[in-house]
């Protein structure tokens, strides 16, 4: 559902007219495989390099039984993150008030975290990373997959510095995540944030735990601001956190990396349920849209009108099917509409 949620976000930046801003598309995931044979083509990646800034919409469905499709359209977007040296991905987690969740809104009420995920590195990249087989006596046994997880000092470190200078301009509070107590990869993490940390005496820093960490965050939500982690764990958490903003299809992500360019994206997945049906939420496409603006292009005003659209529909009680409650829900397209339509009037 890529190209849908897209297309309304496309509508969006279309009603703020922006002169600065010319618009190309091209084909990445499953898509571009049944056009041209290619996850990546080299139409996209010439086109991205010659582009400030990239608004991608999700790469399409992984048949894992189609061998036709293996190893899965995801491999396009992380040999695209690769390609624009993506190493940090941020993910606001906010909640709006006009959209209940299964949580009592009085313990969400005021949140706003930014999570601040690794990209390029850990177990999504380290090698060796092969599935081989085991042998006895000459014989083939069984299957066995080996993935590793690995980060390096000055990998920690980067990210580590961008996490409490984003503090520094929030709330002053950092959460770092890790696994220190069994995995080697993460007693280099935790040491690294800690060295960092010595130069930012003004912003809090405390360390937890994966699992307690989720915990918590869950339990109080409100209490957080910054939550640091690595790719791994920062995956699974901020989707764990949609509960807090209502669903996936609310959560938007920036992807930035130390060239200047950036890669934006909403956070869910393809959803092949919803496809070609105008019920998916393009909410987390229009709100990775006004990320875009904010820190590719510096246009604060115009990604300031997005937010507040989005609250304003929202608030007039226009909503898609994921966070309807089971109540009257608008279509894809028409949310978009909403949202583009009210931009017009600001």
């Amino acid at each position: 559902m890529g190209p849908e949620v897209i297309k309304e976000s496309v509508k969006v930046l279309n009603a703020l007219t922006i002169r600065q801003i010319t618009i190309k598309e091209s084909l990445i995931g499953r898509t571009a495989f049944e056009s041209t044979g290619s996850f990546l083509p080299v139409s996209t990646v010439n086109m991205v390099k010659a582009s400030d800034a990239v608004l991608l919409g999700s790469v399409g469905a992984n048949r894992t039984t189609d061998i036709t499709y293996y190893p899965g359209p995801e491999t396009a977007l992380l040999k695209l993150r690769k390609l624009m040296s993506s190493s940090i991905n941020l993910r606001p987690i906010k909640h709006y008030d006009s959209i209940n969740t299964s949580f009592p809104n009085d313990n969400l009420k005021g949140t706003d975290i930014l999570v601040l995920r690794e990209l390029t590195s850990g177990i999504y990249f380290g090698k060796p990373k092969i599935v081989r087989k085991t042998y006895a006596q000459t014989k083939a046994t069984s299957l066995e997959g080996v993935d590793t997880m690995k980060y390096s000092e000055s990998e920690v470190r980067s990210i580590a510095h961008v996490a409490f200078k984003s503090a520094r301009n929030r709330k002053k509070k950092i959460l770092s995540v890790d696994k220190a107590n069994v995995l080697e990869s993460s007693k280099v993490w935790r040491s690294m944030v800690l060295e960092v940390s010595k130069s930012y005496n003004d912003v809090r820093l405390w360390n937890n735990y994966i699992d307690s960490a989720v915990i918590e965050i869950l339990a109080n939500p409100r209490e957080f601001d910054v939550v640091l982690s690595g790719n791994l764990f920062g995956d699974i958490l901020s989707d764990q956190l949609s509960i807090v903003s209502g669903s996936l299809g609310m959560l938007p992500s920036a992807s930035l990396g130390f060239n200047g360019k950036g890669l934006y994206e909403p956070v869910h997945g393809s959803a092949p349920s919803l496809t070609h049906k105008n019920l998916a939420n393009p909410i987390a496409a229009i709100l990775s849209l006004a990320m875009l603006l904010r820190y590719s292009f510096h246009l604060n005003k115009q990604a300031s009108m997005i937010d507040n659209a989005v609250v304003s529909v929202l608030k007039r009680n226009y909503k898609t099917s994921d966070i309807s409650n089971g109540k009257r829900y608008v279509s894809t397209s028409e949310m978009g509409d909403l949202i583009a339509s009210l931009i017009r009037t600001i």
